[in-house]
């Protein structure tokens, strides 16, 4: 067919500083001018912060000479000389004005990305860190921006004894392909790729723009199928199969050919809807696949067998390796958070137990691999595998966390910190009999923690109570990816942060007397009603009588009424529920149905008329009476919904699907709209490829 071009576009603000100067210009620019003049120098050039980050550097959100650097591991591989180099870096720059009171100073942290991110960087510091890092082979260009991001790959690939085919050489080949490549470095938005060969979806295809998962042709050739199309953040979409197999040698043709239909048809106008999934989601999978058929320079195939099992979640504790003798060595690094010394230990027991590599994953962790059986005692005994052990305990285990706002302008609560502490905290009050629960913490909506695919998801958020406004979550419950893929739902929300544990608790006792034979967490999770976790997150207490001193009407003299009230843990106070009412009035008075559902009652603060999930706090949200107290609670959907996938929570449709699909793209591009949403109900999940595509 012929090739289809988005036209007449107003291109937005990002758009137009990309347009005046190449992105990865900037790196000869803080060699020779930032680095030497100071940050002072970056903010007098217009679009430089944005620049930024196609060499890694953010902001942090102290401002000044503070930067988060981002480390771009391929694949998650690393030698040990590298993973030394990373830690010597983060022990010497990686160093705040105060040392963090849990982790102290010199730290890094894992990504789910499969990335290392530092922290506290100063300008001036970064031209030594380049050199030295480029040295050992590592790059931080594409690390972030609107180009092509780290690879992931499954970290135990070619070690797998199952795997079905080592996918490692082909992510390797398709960064090398990416990275500094000036003609696919500005895309209208990030370019996240999966590829993975094993059958555990270790590498988490549904959510990444572009997967390559296993598939088997009916002569048993042995490649990839193509998935397009996920993500997360606002509007989180399972990715599409687009009906297209593809060998190891075509898997770098067709990255860019991807590329290439992303580049010319992506919205560069609306950056609410310009990642790839809008554009799958707009065109629909076949017109998508006839565009990709025009661009690619290879003929199309039509998909194999799918052979996607399941989805792990980890690699942590002691596994054999297809290499006869041999074991890899997965240990748990809560939240991904580490100092600099413990990773230059890791590289040491790497080259002395193993075969001198570590491997990094996608839930924070990192692997050790090709441990003889007559090392492997050696070292499970070593000190380091006591701070980050390969038999953790289960909620430390399954406990992921973004950066929050100890650092990221975006985040509105701290997560890494108190997401350790939750989960110390749940085990030791909790018991589950070998199961692991997954815990998802992202600072914001932008789901850097991927909350979406948890176990239990929080999402960051304020709360108001009687005496301020306080760091809060939205909770969602039973997340997975794998043969069962779907997103959370959102049942809960702008709970206290002071309030989790004790929440947490409750569901997890009501899980173990209600769970069924060999039943996960996440299956429990959505045979149970929202309302109903919602009231075991929140349970009503009994009710209770308060008196209500009221003025009388004009003016008059006050008097006295008994009210029934009702109010959930954490609110703001007491407060009359539209189904409250007067048990005894001494004096003629206000009734309840008068007085408001979200009337605050004298000394109470400013109440809510119900729990409006991510309200922040707005107090002027509860004034509305009676008929708005009975509402279920929202929250913050995203700008536009992807209809035939639903995420889980309301919105508007980006556009057609498949019918007509391209022809929008002449059209006027709708505007993301960030208004109201209606309440979430259970929604069927998303729909899936067989073998865990989208």
């Amino acid at each position: 067919m012929e090739q289809t071009t988005r036209r007449h576009q107003k291109l937005n603000q990002v758009e137009r500083w990309k347009a005046a100067r190449h992105p990865l210009e900037v790196k000869q620019a803080v060699l020779d001018t930032y680095a030497v003049q100071g940050p002072a120098s970056i903010a007098a050039v217009d679009g430089e912060t944005e620049r930024l980050k196609w060499v890694g550097l953010y902001p942090q959100r102290q401002g000044g000479d503070a930067f988060m650097l981002r480390v771009k591991i391929p694949g998650g591989r690393l030698t040990a000389a590298q993973a030394r180099l990373i830690g010597e870096i983060a022990d010497e720059h990686a160093r705040g004005p105060e040392p963090n009171p849990v982790w102290g100073d010199g730290y890094l942290d894992l990504t789910t990305r499969q990335d290392i991110q530092l922290h506290w960087i100063r300008i001036g510091a970064v031209p030594e860190i380049w050199r030295r890092l480029e040295a050992v082979g590592i790059t931080t260009v594409q690390a972030c921006g609107d180009s092509a991001r780290n690879v992931l790959c499954c970290p135990v690939s070619g070690i797998d004894a199952d795997e079905v085919i080592d996918a490692y050489p082909v992510a390797a080949a398709i960064s090398d392909f990416f990275t500094g490549n000036r003609e696919y470095a500005n895309l209208p938005r990030k370019f996240k790729m999966s590829v993975t060969g094993c059958r555990e979806d270790c590498a988490q295809a549904e959510i990444n723009d572009l997967a390559l998962v296993p598939a088997r042709l009916g002569d048993g050739t042995a490649g990839f199928n193509l998935l397009v199309g996920g993500g997360l953040s606002d509007g989180p979409r399972l990715a599409s199969d687009v009906d297209v197999f593809v060998r190891p040698e075509e898997a770098v043709e067709i990255s860019r050919a991807v590329a290439q239909l992303f580049d010319e048809l992506g919205n560069r106008e609306n950056r609410w809807t310009c990642r790839l999934r809008y554009l799958v989601q707009e065109l629909g999978p076949e017109v998508f696949r006839a565009e990709l058929a025009a661009r690619a320079r290879i003929r199309l195939a039509p998909a194999g067998e799918h052979l996607t099992r399941q989805y792990r979640g980890d690699h942590i504790g002691v596994h054999p390796q297809k290499q006869a003798g041999r074991s890899y060595v997965g240990v748990n690094v809560t939240v991904g958070r580490m100092t600099g010394a413990n990773l230059i230990e890791a590289a040491r027991l790497a080259e002395a137990y193993g075969d001198g590599e570590i491997r990094l994953t996608t839930d924070q962790n990192f692997v050790f691999t090709g441990v003889t059986e007559a090392m492997l005692d050696g070292l499970l005994s070593e000190p380091l595998l006591e701070t980050h052990s390969p038999h953790p305990k289960p909620f430390e285990r399954g406990a992921v966390a973004c950066t929050g706002n100890e650092f990221c302008r975006l985040a509105i609560v701290e997560t890494k910190a108190r997401a350790v502490e939750w989960a110390r905290e749940l085990d030791r009050r909790v018991s589950l009999d070998g199961e692991i629960v997954r815990m998802h913490f992202s600072g914001c909506s932008a789901s850097c923690a991927q909350p979406q695919i948890a176990d239990i998801g929080f999402r960051g958020e304020t709360a108001k109570t009687a005496d301020a406004i306080v760091e809060a979550v939205d909770i969602g419950l039973g997340g997975s990816l794998g043969r069962d893929a779907a997103f959370i739902d959102w049942v809960e929300g702008a709970k206290p942060a002071t309030d989790v544990p004790d929440a947490l608790v409750r569901i997890f006792d009501r899980f173990g007397a209600e769970r069924r034979e060999g039943e996960r967490f996440h299956e429990w999770a959505r045979r149970m009603s929202n309302e109903g976790l919602r009231d075991t997150l929140t349970p009503l207490p009994p009710l209770s009588r308060t008196v209500w001193r009221t003025a009388g009407r004009h003016g008059g003299p006050m008097r006295h009424c008994w009210v029934l009230t009702v109010q959930r843990s954490g609110s703001e106070g007491p407060r009359v529920e539209p189904d409250a009412s007067v048990a005894r009035m001494d004096a003629p008075g206000r009734s309840v149905a008068a007085a408001g559902a979200g009337d605050a009652l004298p000394g109470a603060g400013a109440v809510r008329g119900g729990d409006r999930v991510g309200q922040r706090g707005d107090a002027a949200q509860g004034r509305r009476g009676v008929a708005a107290a009975g509402r279920r609670p929202q929250h913050r959907a995203a700008p536009q919904a992807l209809p035939d996938q639903p995420a889980r929570h309301g919105g508007r449709a980006v556009g057609a699907a498949a019918a007509g699909g391209a022809a929008l793209l002449d059209g006027p591009e709708r505007e993301g709209d960030r208004g109201g949403d209606p309440p979430p109900t259970r929604q069927s999940s998303p729909r899936r490829a067989p073998g865990g595509g989208g």
